[in-house]
């Protein structure tokens, strides 16, 4: 699947999972969509979770954390390099 039906299939599932987690935090933790990452939750003021939601219709490869943002591996060194304590999640 490629083009429109793939991206809209991503966003569907990115939405789904936004909505997953939204629906089971606790009680000082808050979602944050579309910030660091596809979605970050946060405890308090600090970073807990980083995560990059992939919806692909083949096993999941190296190539599929790459885009022109850059590079998931990238980001995810410099997030570990600010918040060295965040867990960083692929789904």
């Amino acid at each position: 699947m490629l083009g429109a039906p793939a991206s809209f299939r991503g966003y569907r599932h990115q939405c789904l999972y936004t909505l997953h987690r939204a629906l089971s935090l606790s009680a000082d933790e808050v979602v944050q969509p579309e910030g660091i990452e596809d979605l970050a939750v946060f405890e308090g003021a600090r970073l807990a979770e980083a995560c990059q939601v992939k919806s692909v219709g083949e096993p999941l490869a190296v190539h599929h954390l790459t885009s022109p943002r850059g590079s998931f591996f990238a980001r995810a060194a410099e997030i570990l390099r600010d918040k060295p304590d965040a867990n960083l999640r692929i789904v």
